[in-house]
């Protein structure tokens, strides 16, 4: 009975991490050159480190089903863990040049500890796209602050 806690929970306990105490992290890109990029893949990777957890999908509140009937319901990015990131991948379909582009269609569930406070979280992205032959990449850094 008690060695089922954790499972019988696991549900409650993600819903009021990453939907109700938990931030939510969107990005635009901003398309610098003289043409869009078409049929786009983002990824992003963050260490994976104490006091930082990405939702791998979107947490419902246990016993409400609503959201398996709402047809407008946006997709959630792939989030994987390999070795010791976060790798977090986004199609985009296409990035207009000289516009920001939001990269999420549903914003990505981040949890992020006060041990982290003061601390830059260092970012890699990847950008691939059809009509482009270089991978696009560099490094972004958010600093974390108390709220």
């Amino acid at each position: 009975m008690l060695l089922n806690v954790d499972k019988d929970y696991r549900d409650h306990n993600n819903y009021y991490l990453f939907e109700k105490v938990g931030n939510r992290l969107n990005l635009f890109i901003h398309n610098q050159g003289i043409e869009p990029l078409k049929n786009c893949t983002i990824k992003l990777k963050f260490p994976i480190q104490d006091g930082l957890y990405i939702a791998d999908n979107i947490y419902d509140e246990p016993g409400n089903f609503s959201r398996l009937i709402n047809i407008n319901y946006q997709q959630y990015p792939i989030v994987e863990k390999k070795e010791l990131l976060y790798v977090i991948t986004e199609k985009v379909n296409t990035i207009q040049h000289k516009l920001p582009t939001e990269l999420f269609q549903e914003e990505i569930r981040v949890v992020i500890f006060p041990l982290l406070i003061d601390s830059n979280l260092s970012i890699q992205y990847e950008i691939y796209a059809d009509n482009y032959p270089d991978v696009i990449n560099g490094n972004l850094s958010i600093k974390v602050i108390k709220r």
